[in-house]
């Protein structure tokens, strides 16, 4: 697939104010503005690579990160509501959900069932 008008989405400086829009770093580069603009006016295959691969060298010159993303662990919640044998099989499937179940008394300890309502 090749860019196009997405790029504005992504990486526009007219995007980055805009609320739930794909440019999450924020850049309001003019030069990556008009490097958007080569791309997708681009009349053949040999500008489109020029655009796009200059488009590319601005944007990793610059370095843009978004740090959340960039750590290494990932965070979980999770509640102890679940049991499995505490001899496992040799051979076959231990692994969740095959031979875990539900513990009724672990799930107590934690709230129980809890009834979601509308809008949480």
């Amino acid at each position: 697939m090749l860019p196009g008008t997405e790029l504005r989405g992504y990486f526009g400086s007219q995007a980055a104010d805009q609320p739930g829009s794909e440019n999450v770093i924020g850049i309001k580069n003019a030069a990556v503005d008009a490097l958007i603009e080569q791309v997708i006016l681009a009349t053949n295959r040999k500008d489109l690579n020029a655009a796009a691969k200059a488009l590319d060298r601005v944007l990793l010159w610059n370095n843009f990160l978004v740090p959340q993303w960039a750590f290494g662990k990932l965070r979980t919640a999770r509640w102890d509501r679940f049991s499995r044998p505490a001899q496992l099989p040799k051979y076959g499937m231990s692994a969740f959900p095959a031979l875990w179940w539900w513990d009724e008394s672990k799930a107590t300890k934690v709230g129980g069932r809890r009834q979601f309502q509308q809008g949480e």
